[in-house]
């Protein structure tokens, strides 16, 4: 059971997005979205809001799009600001459930090549230090294809960069 929650896009694109996917072919309950709402996760009543209905749905994996969209004006390049606000997420993964921030990246320099670097990250590396896994996508524009790249595992088993393709 996935909570996606949208702080980027509002309800009409997700349900777009959602059509193009077919997410209705999914078991119902399976897949829930937190549209246009304004979520603070750095208010501690309202996280502990958000934690109490993730157990009480029973989800497995919480999806937030975008940090910056929820971190209620966090300032990123605070490394001791950035490292306490996703602290907190450690509650969440302890009790089982999966989260997964999605954030931007700063276009790459000109030396640097086109494979995304986990530096490419906006704000304070203690957002990478503060993860168990980093994967970066890449795509140009107007292609059904990405790259997948890990950048980190705290596995040990950092996979090689693959090849998607949308249909």
């Amino acid at each position: 059971r996935v909570l996606y929650v949208d702080a980027e896009m509002g309800f009409r694109e997700i349900k777009r997005r959602g059509n193009l996917l077919k997410f209705n072919n999914l078991p119902k309950g399976e897949l829930m979205f937190l549209s246009e709402h304004v979520i603070d996760i750095r208010d501690d009543i309202a996280f502990e809001i958000l934690c109490d209905d993730l157990k009480a749905s029973n989800i497995d994996v919480l999806i937030v799009d975008t940090l910056r969209g929820v971190a209620g004006g966090l300032n990123e390049d605070k490394a001791e600001d950035v490292r306490a606000f996703l602290q907190r997420f450690n509650y969440l993964k302890n009790d089982g459930i999966t989260v997964i921030l999605l954030d931007h990246c700063r276009k790459p320099l000109r030396n640097e090549g086109n494979i995304p670097k986990k530096e490419q990250l906006l704000g304070s590396q203690d957002k990478v230090a503060s993860s168990e896994s980093v994967i970066m996508l890449k795509s140009e524009p107007s292609s059904p294809v990405f790259a997948v790249y890990q950048v980190k595992s705290r596995t040990g088993v950092e996979l090689k960069p693959f090849l998607i393709q949308m249909d």
